[in-house]
């Protein structure tokens, strides 16, 4: 369907709702679960008659994605460019062509961002405990990354990166001369500074993070941690890989093709 068609409807029905599968999918109680459906039950976005939920016109005005589909777009674009230097890939696709594209086909395309975005979501959540946490982390990590590339900027004698593996373990090891407060990653995160401070605490408790005496924050370089995130980045590097080939497999060589 295309995405005009999708959101036009008044209802979509789920013939049934298994909560142990959805919570071993998601890595959630199933306890967990069933209060979470009770919640989207109780705020009418969703609608239960025995086994049979419907998800309401509500739910899907929620989640429009527009911006998202703005956002993949860009990226499949500029991964177009790169690859177009390879004569296997063709001619790159441009950003308008690619929004296009998933507007006509939405539920084919959003099918397998879902299936890409919904465990690298689970992924990180597993690791750093919860959703939040790992916002913070990031947003110290964006900090840390700009302080990497300009001090090798700066530097002499420039440091053998070789690949987006390098680079990334270069800057889960690099001691920045700032780190950021408590205040500054609110900002970045829009989380609540209290919120913040809390996941700060336990953060540092599993040396995913340090602090200075001047209470700014830096990336933890425990070997374990480093171990940890470098596992997610690879698990992650390979399920987008797999996600862009589909992408432009549909593009290229499928049906739907452009």
């Amino acid at each position: 369907m295309s995405m005009d068609a999708f959101f036009e409807q008044e209802q979509i029905t789920i013939d049934k709702l298994n909560l142990i599968e959805i919570s071993k999918d998601l890595n959630i109680p199933k306890e967990t679960v069933r209060r979470k459906i009770n919640y989207l039950q109780s705020h009418d976005i969703i609608a239960r008659k025995g086994k049979i939920i419907y998800i309401n016109n509500k739910a899907l005005v929620i989640q429009k994605p527009t911006e998202s589909i703005n956002g993949i777009a860009s990226v499949l674009a500029n991964m177009s460019n790169y690859l177009a230097a390879e004569e296997w890939f063709g001619e790159s696709v441009p950003k308008e062509k690619i929004v296009s594209f998933i507007h006509e086909h939405f539920t084919v395309c959003w099918e397998y961002f879902y299936r890409f975005q919904i465990p690298y979501l689970i992924r990180h959540r597993s690791y750093f405990g919860d959703v939040e946490s790992w916002n913070v982390w990031g947003s110290i990590g964006l900090v840390q990354i700009r302080s990497l590339i300009q001090e090798s900027e700066n530097a002499l004698e420039k440091p053998a990166l070789k690949s987006h593996l390098d680079f990334y373990l270069a800057f889960l090891k690099h001691k920045a001369k700032r780190g950021i407060n408590a205040s500054s990653i609110s900002d970045i995160s829009s989380i609540p500074r209290a919120t913040v401070i809390r996941k700060l605490k336990s953060l540092e408790k599993n040396k995913h993070i340090t602090r200075n005496k001047k209470l700014e924050y830096s990336i933890g370089n425990s070997r374990e941690h480093i171990k940890g995130i470098e596992k997610n980045y690879l698990t992650t590097q390979e399920q987008f890989s797999g996600y862009l080939t589909t992408m432009f497999n549909l593009m290229k060589h499928s049906k739907f093709n452009l």
